[in-house]
């Protein structure tokens, strides 16, 4: 069983707010959708979690990786609003990169 660890990635510390949104959002009722990065090593884990945020027009998934530095790459370049990181990936799993983002400056709850 997959666990995950789930942070909000607003922005780095001393900016003054959120850094932004993704370059391809679309506003619904007014309001920005809450961008998301999905990090599971498991394709069909990914896609599960895919499929039930899709139907929710308030959610945009703004990209998905399958070890720890992808994960890294896509949040530094896509600059969501939450992050879903699984603990258990290769290379790098969720906490080492929670670490790093913390160690870049990224505030995260």
């Amino acid at each position: 069983m997959d666990l995950y660890f789930k942070s909000e990635v607003g922005s780095k510390a001393g900016s003054g707010g959120r850094i932004g949104k993704s370059k391809n959002s679309e506003q619904v009722g007014g309001q920005d959708p809450l961008t998301v990065v999905l990090a599971d090593d498991h394709t069909l884990v990914r896609q599960g979690i895919e499929t039930l945020l899709e139907g929710n027009e308030t959610v945009e998934i703004v990209g998905q990786a399958g070890d720890g530095y992808q994960a890294l790459d896509l949040i530094e370049n896509e600059e969501p609003d939450i992050a879903i990181l699984d603990i258990s990936m290769p290379r790098l799993n969720g906490l080492e990169a929670t670490r790093k983002l913390r160690e870049q400056g990224w505030r995260l709850k």
